[in-house]
């Protein structure tokens, strides 16, 4: 019988988190670990979240990255997988996950690193300090895994991987049960009231602020619509406050984190989409609104360009920019053959990019490909 490959994974496999909050990373994850396309590997995971959102203070972080790197190293001596795949967040995450690569090619096992915060590259051109020390670890891995061009085009450029060890690994967030909703929108070509979804933390740097006053100023042109927040984060009692001091109750529905279920029953009722982030990865919010067949508002940021193309799949912002959130909203309140067109590319373009059979296909072919270059 032949003995299946021992792969090592880094990253968000929560156990004593509340089971409604589902972060992108830890959807990715679990996505990960559910599909069929890594049973030929012996799968070990670490689990490599923070304790809570906001994260703690830095002497506590600092308490539990070390108690991490223990096991990251305990797990390597007893394991002694055949590679390491790491996946990197932002500065704090990659700076433990860092000193995680050079630890691994310490024992001399191939590692893959799959960064997937799209302000990790704007911390790296802001302080020379970072820089050096990612040029100093990320470059010691094997493979750099991208999200899109963008992220490519950083790894090449800084860290001189050659196009063929940074390859692009699209998202696999776009399940059958997202998928199944965008097909049914397709077959019901009846009007709906202008439901609006926003899925994510409720932080300054998701534009949650810019949602807020555009809500504020379309009311008051007395459109019909309705915005739900599922979410929670530090501006929840801001936007709260916001809401009930501007009378706008009969417009907004706080929802905090809805479980799976749920979120299958707002992205069946929404049909708008809008994330105006500061900043983003490739965010599997608008990968689930896409596959589901939403008429996506998203902010050229990160990776999202890659995927997401003005009055063709979506409507394109710019960051911090509430006058193009209003006009985007207010295109797509008056334009009911506009809603329709961006409903249909979206989810046709989710169902050709975004599945698992395509990017958990192309991350097991690299897997793989590691494992036979490090043993020939």
């Amino acid at each position: 019988m032949r003995t299946k490959k021992k792969l090592f994974i880094v990253g968000a496999f929560p156990k004593n988190l509340k089971k409604t909050i589902y972060g992108g990373q830890i959807t990715a994850c679990k996505s990960l670990l559910n599909s069929n396309y890594l049973n030929n590997f012996s799968i070990t995971t670490l689990d490599s979240t923070s304790t809570s959102n906001p994260p703690p203070k830095l002497f506590i972080r600092l308490f539990f990255s070390l108690k991490r790197i223990k096991n990251f190293i305990y797990k390597l001596k007893t394991v002694n997988p055949d590679v390491v795949l790491i996946f990197v967040a932002d500065k704090t995450s990659a700076i433990e996950k860092g000193l995680m690569i050079l630890i691994s090619k310490f024992f001399n096992i191939p590692v893959l690193i799959f960064p997937r915060a799209g302000a990790l590259i704007k911390q790296y051109h802001n302080n020379k300090l970072f820089k050096f020390y990612l040029n100093f670890t990320f470059s010691k891995a094997d493979t750099f895994l991208c999200q899109g061009s963008i992220f490519q085009k950083f790894a090449i450029d800084e860290f001189n991987f050659t196009s063929e060890r940074s390859p692009i690994i699209p998202n696999w967030t776009a399940s059958r049960r997202y998928l199944a909703i965008g097909h049914n929108r397709l077959i019901n070509k009846e009007k709906i009231v202008n439901n609006i979804l926003f899925m994510g933390w409720l932080e300054d740097f998701k534009g949650i602020k810019e949602i807020l006053e555009s809500i504020k100023f379309l009311s008051k042109k007395k459109y019909k619509f309705h915005l739900f927040i599922a979410g929670d984060g530090n501006c929840m009692d801001f936007s709260q406050n916001y809401i009930q001091s501007n009378n706008l109750k009969s417009y907004v529905t706080f929802l905090g984190w809805v479980n799976e279920r749920k979120k299958l029953e707002l992205l069946s009722k929404s049909n708008i989409f809008l994330l105006p982030s500061w900043n983003e990865g490739l965010p599997n919010s608008m990968i689930e609104a896409m596959s589901a067949g939403l008429s996506c508002i998203v902010s050229n940021v990160g990776m999202i360009p890659d995927y997401a193309f003005d009055d063709n799949n979506a409507l394109i912002v710019n960051p911090k920019n509430s006058n193009q959130i209003i006009s985007s909203l207010e295109r797509l309140f008056n334009d009911f053959n506009l809603q329709k067109r961006l409903s249909k590319n979206a989810y046709l373009f989710a169902q050709n990019n975004f599945t698992q059979h395509n990017g958990l296909k192309l991350l097991n072919k690299e897997i793989k490909k590691l494992i036979k270059t490090n043993q020939s």
